[in-house]
């Protein structure tokens, strides 16, 4: 009975070990969440690169122009 029951014990101990995706089908995993996130990381690098061009930014008259008009109303 104890020989069977260290059999079993060791068929279910293989059994879970076998369960797990291999090194290999881990690094293609990783491969592709990498790969992924790059071209996440590089669109957002692009939008902030947009967002801080020169182009995209109010001109400096107009938040003056704002500025003076709410100083007037002040006053």
């Amino acid at each position: 009975m104890k020989k069977i029951f260290i059999v079993m014990a060791g068929l279910v101990v293989l059994s879970f070990m076998a369960c797990g995706p291999s090194q290999e089908e881990q690094d293609k995993q990783k491969k592709t969440d990498d790969s992924l996130f790059e071209k996440d990381r590089n669109n957002a690098l692009d939008n902030a690169n947009k967002l801080l061009s020169a182009d995209s930014m109010p001109a400096n008259d107009s938040v003056a122009k704002i500025d003076t008009k709410t100083k007037k109303n002040k006053k």
